[in-house]
């Protein structure tokens, strides 16, 4: 989701959610803008309410006049010494429509008082060690209709050779998409996606990988249909890993979903 969010990114029990019938968007999903946070520990609890009474409204509703897409917030579940330990994150159809976010976002902080103004700020100031924005778009993009409390993120991503880029995803669509659409229809995925940086930040060529999954037991469900469809043989994997992507550059990362939306739909592949 969409926290979702890039593998270098802090981008996601039981399934307690609203799932819709798989509808059709063209463009879902397809750019997004990630906020990432470095939140002292004292304050991981009333920096996630003051994100549930705040923003939460605001994104609600938005994505109820499909504004946005697909939105979320998500807690780490891996941490990191340099790594940050929530992100939050909203798509569109375009960037005019994350824009206007910010925009939502800034008129609410305008209606308030000096002295709440304030307050909100020095709570923020003093919750937060480091904060980075990133803004992508999604080359791949299938979601089931879902609002969520529950559930996880994964994310995988890799440092694509020059040139080897759409190679990469290509093979990966060969691979693994009828798989995923299956499992999404199935409401074992909620959404995946592929996503590369619109603006880049860090080096050109990094792709990630991202599914939300209801579960950890779905999750392993996943991972089992995963490794069934691959009949490559252990060296056919590695020359293929080797021909394609920088040694070393492989991340992961598993986020907790703290609140998620995302409206039905597949966004048709498009090129970096």
């Amino acid at each position: 989701m969409k926290n979702r969010v890039l593998a270098f990114l802090v981008v996601f029990g039981a399934l307690l959610c609203i799932v819709a019938p798989l509808a059709a968007q063209d463009d879902a999903g397809t750019y997004f803008r990630v906020a990432l946070w470095d939140v002292k520990r004292t304050h991981w609890s009333s920096y996630e309410e003051n994100f549930t009474k705040n923003q939460k409204p605001i994104l609600d509703k938005l994505f109820a006049e499909g504004v946005i897409t697909e939105w979320g917030i998500t807690a780490e579940s891996i941490h990191t010494e340099d790594g940050y330990t929530h992100a939050t994150w909203w798509s569109g159809k375009d960037l005019a429509s994350l824009q206007r976010v910010l925009d939502a976002f800034g008129e609410e902080n305008e209606q308030l008082s000096e002295a709440e103004r304030n307050k909100r700020t020095a709570e923020l100031i003093a919750s937060i060690e480091n904060h980075r924005d990133i803004l992508g778009r999604s080359l791949l993009f299938r979601a089931r209709s879902t609002q969520t409390d529950e559930g996880f993120s994964f994310l995988s991503s890799v440092q694509a050779k020059p040139g080897k880029g759409r190679e990469y995803r290509e093979s990966w669509q060969k691979r693994n998409k009828a798989t995923h659409d299956r499992l999404v229809d199935e409401g074992t995925i909620l959404s995946y996606g592929i996503d590369v940086e619109f603006i880049h930040t860090e080096a050109p060529g990094r792709i990630t990988y991202w599914r939300v999954v209801p579960s950890l037991e779905a999750d392993a469900k996943v991972r089992a249909a995963i490794r069934a469809n691959d009949t490559r043989t252990r060296e056919e994997r590695l020359a293929m890993r080797q021909a394609l992507v920088v040694e070393g550059s492989h991340r992961d990362s598993m986020s907790r979903i703290i609140h998620y939306a995302v409206k039905g739909g597949e966004a048709a592949p498009t090129s970096p």
